[in-house]
């Protein structure tokens, strides 16, 4: 998921210094280091543009949740 949020982000023509570098952002979520979060809050800020921009282009309402099956149907 990761992939494809980095890949639609950037598709959609956003700023991707917003999510720092492509390397980090890739990273596995399983050796995360929760005591800093940025990677993590990169990622939900990607999410929650991503949602506004398939919201306004759809006409209907995308939330966070639905994302990955937006996506992965794509």
């Amino acid at each position: 998921m990761l992939n494809r949020i980095w890949n639609a982000y950037s598709s959609a023509g956003n700023d991707l210094a917003a999510l720092g570098d492509k390397y980090d952002f890739h990273k596995s979520w399983g050796n995360e280091d929760w005591d800093d979060r940025s990677r993590y809050n990169a990622f939900q800020y990607a999410v929650r543009i991503l949602c506004k921009q398939i919201t306004a282009e759809q006409g209907g309402p995308l939330i966070p949740i639905e994302l990955d099956y937006f996506l992965w149907s794509e």
